[in-house]
């Protein structure tokens, strides 16, 4: 029922955060206790979303056939990363997708901007001390570095649980302002992408050569 009442306000692209249909757990038995048994991952979607005419993305599924116990749980070592970027060709634009920690590489949304994306979407579950210390300050950066629209997607935070999220989901535009953002609290927030303003500022700053990905240049 809410996403049909976002997309009666006129939203084209819906942001879930990540842990979309769980807790964060910070721990293998939270893991396991979240997994879903299901084949397609695309069914715990269907099932709970409206098929609706715009985009929606959301962050991690734990799916529990690969799910490994482990007493001494480690993100790094426990989560397997992806191999690919993940590009969306929109009507609007051409959209990035990172997940969490993807945010603090700015290589990644270098080549992001040499193949063309205007807007990146960062679904995360950041805790509250790296939420404010870091990611307050990095979302903004990389909206900088490549002159971009930029949203992070964050769980509520939840004193009452073992993980509080930082919350504070975040839309940036390309010249590093935040144009809406959500307290710590649930809470929807919109804003326009002005795909205009992208190009005025990628046109005014100077931009770094193409370093292998597609395209010569972000302007």
């Amino acid at each position: 029922m809410r996403k049909l009442l976002i997309v009666q306000k006129g939203a084209k692209v819906i942001v879930l955060p990540e842990f979309t249909t769980t807790l964060a757990p910070n721990s293998a038995d939270g893991f396991l206790k979240f997994a879903e048994e299901i084949r397609d991952l695309t069914r715990i979607y269907d099932q709970n979303l409206p098929k609706i005419t715009e985009i929606t993305t959301g962050g991690c599924i734990f799916v529990k056939s690969i799910v490994r116990p482990s007493y001494d749980y480690e993100e790094h070592r426990d989560l397997t990363p992806g191999v690919d970027l993940r590009i969306f060709d929109t009507p609007m634009c051409k959209i990035g997708l990172g997940l969490c920690c993807d945010i603090r590489y700015q290589l990644e949304v270098q080549i992001y901007c040499q193949i063309g994306c205007k807007l990146l979407l960062y679904p995360g579950a950041f805790n509250t001390v790296i939420g404010r210390a870091q990611l307050a300050v990095m979302q903004r950066a990389r909206a900088i570095d490549d002159q971009v629209y930029l949203v992070t997607a964050s769980p509520a935070r939840d004193c009452n649980h073992s993980y509080n999220c930082w919350g504070c989901s975040s839309i940036i535009d390309s010249w590093g302002r935040i144009v809406a953002q959500a307290g710590e609290n649930d809470k929807v927030i919109f804003a326009n992408i002005d795909l205009d303003y992208v190009d005025e500022k990628r046109t005014d700053l100077y931009r770094v050569r193409n370093i292998g990905a597609e395209g010569k240049r972000c302007s």
